[in-house]
């Protein structure tokens, strides 16, 4: 691998995809030439994973290389913000002389959900100070669409300025839409679309190759609210099928039982009539598809304008990295969203790293994370080795066996085709035990089965090993371990390897 001093360094993310919308992984319903094209010169993973499965914790780890259980950031509520005193992209960037940018969604800072409302905006302005203290030279914010509507972050003072924002809220809130609607407005407002624009402009007018530039879209996060024209491109005819059983929910030791039955536990269930997914009628179902997956239709619009003044600017020479914070299980089961939801549909990403000068595209099969992002970028642009949980991803031989994804009070592991989901809930815990092997689709719990009690004897051991990777995160009903609160002032943060 030969170096370019100061190669310019593009990620571009999504927020909850579910990788099999995109149509390098199957999407069926719709094309997405601009992300499949940039697959087709890249190292692309179909086998990779979140380090979480919910917004926060993943998008710390991407930034940081490492676990959410030494980020100590754990859930979207209460876990902590990216620290300033970690070894954090934008600080690494600065450190070597790069300019930093951040376009779209950051959510690196708990939301304070417990006083927004659908009736009016509140001031963002310590949450935006927070973002700019982290090294960010460049720092143009839609911190999601719900949030934009909640908060002024930027895109909800430039859409208050069109004269939209007022709308756009009453859309979000609108429990007739149940979070499907097309964008109440012009397509330059809708919130990926902005967010593309700006990062564009921002990209053409740059004079050197130092750069670090995430742009990090809400999208297809819901709510589902693209132009008219992408939902009509949707062909339901072509839909996969969803994956799902009849009396799968019968099993009340699955925690997800309540996301169908009601009440609910992921989000979607919230809009679902009595709080119950199994009440979401076919024709809701089909609204939801064509919602999300025209999203995904304009997102991948808005890749291929960024790719275009990518290559304008700096030819082939920059390194650009696509992946995800996590996915949605996208009806699949008869629910969406992903709130405690640790299902392939939520864990499994989308994961493509073009390298400086790449022509030629690499399948990966072997296992790989989001986290690998940062130590990847590090170790392919300044040939640099980091110290962190993740690895260089296009070297398979350093490919983990194993997959960990964590949050506050849940945890899985994935071990020789087996899964093992613990999950404490409401002071109940749920232990589930997935054959993927046998049932890929995930839908027997085969925890208490005694042919499979070596394989949990073996998760719980690699859960309880003392090691960088895989630290002590196992829990087992008695108590909380140090990973599942905030860490107290003066707690120093576990040393890393050497």
């Amino acid at each position: 691998m030969t170096m370019k001093k100061n190669t310019p360094v593009i990620w571009i993310t999504w927020d909850e995809a579910h990788k099999d919308t995109l149509g390098i992984y199957g999407a069926g319903t719709h094309e997405t030439p601009a992300v499949d094209g940039l697959a087709r010169c890249s190292h692309n993973f179909s086998n990779a994973y979140t380090a979480s499965p919910v917004c926060l914790p993943a998008r710390c780890s991407i930034a940081t290389g490492l676990m959410p259980h030494n980020t100590h950031s754990l859930s979207n509520h209460t876990g902590c913000a990216l620290r300033n005193d970690l070894d954090h992209v934008f600080r690494l960037m600065h450190d070597r002389q790069y300019r930093t940018a951040m376009f779209g969604k950051c959510h690196f800072v708990p939301v304070p959900y417990g006083v927004t409302s659908w009736t009016r905006t509140l001031d963002y302005e310590p949450t935006l100070a927070y973002y700019r203290s982290l090294g960010i030279d460049t720092l143009v914010v839609e911190d999601g669409k719900c949030c934009s509507a909640w908060f002024y972050d930027d895109y909800g003072k430039a859409s208050e300025a069109y004269g939209l924002l007022d709308a756009y809220r009453r859309a979000c809130a609108d429990q007739e839409s149940d979070r499907v609607f097309p964008f109440p407005g012009p397509e330059s407002m809708n919130p990926d679309r902005w967010v593309a624009d700006q990062a564009i402009r921002y990209i053409r007018k740059c004079d050197k190759d130092n750069e670090f530039i995430w742009i990090s879209f809400a999208g297809p996060h819901y709510p589902q609210d693209p132009p008219q024209r992408c939902m009509d491109m949707i062909d339901l005819s072509k839909l996969p099928p969803r994956k799902i059983r009849e009396g799968e929910w019968d099993d009340s030791s699955k925690l997800h039982a309540q996301s169908y039955n009601g009440p609910g536990v992921t989000e979607g269930s919230a809009r679902a009539p009595g709080g119950a997914q199994k009440n979401f009628t076919q024709a809701y179902w089909d609204r939801w598809q064509k919602g999300y997956r025209g999203n995904v239709v304009m997102l991948d619009e808005c890749v291929g304008d960024i790719l275009k003044a990518v290559r304008e600017k700096w030819g082939n020479e920059a390194l650009i990295a696509f992946t995800a914070d996590h996915g949605d299980m996208s009806g699949h089961h008869g629910i969406w969203a992903k709130n405690s939801a640790v299902y392939e549909d939520v864990l499994q990403i989308p994961l493509i790293v073009h390298l400086p000068g790449q022509e030629q595209g690499v399948e990966h099969t072997e296992h790989a994370a989001n986290l690998d992002l940062l130590p990847t970028t590090m170790k392919h642009v300044f040939g640099e080795t980091l110290a962190c949980d993740g690895r260089d991803c296009t070297d398979a031989a350093t490919a983990p066996e194993d997959i960990i994804s964590e949050k506050d009070n849940q945890v899985a592991v994935i071990h020789n085709g087996r899964k093992l989901a613990l999950t404490r809930f409401k002071g109940v815990m749920y232990r589930e035990l997935y054959d993927l092997e046998k049932d890929p689709c995930e839908f027997e719990n085969v925890y208490s089965k005694p042919e499979y009690a070596t394989d949990i004897e073996e998760m719980t051991a690699l859960l309880n090993e003392d090691s960088n990777r895989m630290p002590r995160v196992f829990y087992d009903g008695s108590g909380y371990p140090p990973w599942m609160t905030p860490p107290q002032p003066g707690v120093p943060l576990r040393p890393k390897e050497e």
